[in-house]
């Protein structure tokens, strides 16, 4: 066999393995797309079943958040959701809750190490704590919490 016949033969064979391997590349991303579009399918079926978040208990939100994958990829950022002094006032009764035990927790949680203390604690410090906590609370429900339920469409109140 000539040098050329050879090359042709070696082409052939490699341009046979390439388009094999494309085809079946393409067969597999095909099938992908046809699974993730029965994924998608019986999601938003699912979504349509629940009631509307207003009315939905617990269940049906957590149901309808892990249903919305979307929702749950969407990052946002919120500034200015305290005050400097609500954050010099937050840390300061921390640091007051942790001195009158001895010191901060460093073993609350096996998985992810932390230094810390319970909210329980900083509650029971004293020292108007609860005062503080309670003014945080009600700032990141209204710059943060309620802001987030009215743009992905959920319940307002997440302890409900």
């Amino acid at each position: 066999m000539a040098d050329s016949d050879a090359d042709d033969e070696a082409a052939t064979l490699f341009e046979s393995s390439d388009d094999d391997d494309y085809e079946a590349a393409i067969a597999a991303q095909e099938a992908a797309a046809a699974l993730q579009r029965r994924a998608e399918a019986g999601r938003a079926r699912l979504l349509a079943s629940l009631p509307p978040p207003g009315s939905a208990d617990a269940a049906a939100n957590r149901q309808r958040y892990v249903l919305q994958r979307q929702a749950r990829r969407r990052v946002s950022s919120v500034d200015g959701v305290l005050s400097r002094s609500q954050c010099e006032a937050l840390v300061a009764a921390a640091e007051a809750a942790a001195a009158a035990r001895g010191g901060w927790r460093t073993a609350r949680h096996a998985a992810f190490a932390t230094t810390d203390l319970a909210l329980s604690e900083l509650l029971s410090g004293g020292g108007g704590a609860g005062l503080v906590v309670a003014a945080v609370e009600a700032a990141v429900r209204e710059r943060v919490v309620e802001p987030a339920a009215a743009e992905r469409g959920t319940h307002k109140d997440p302890c409900c």
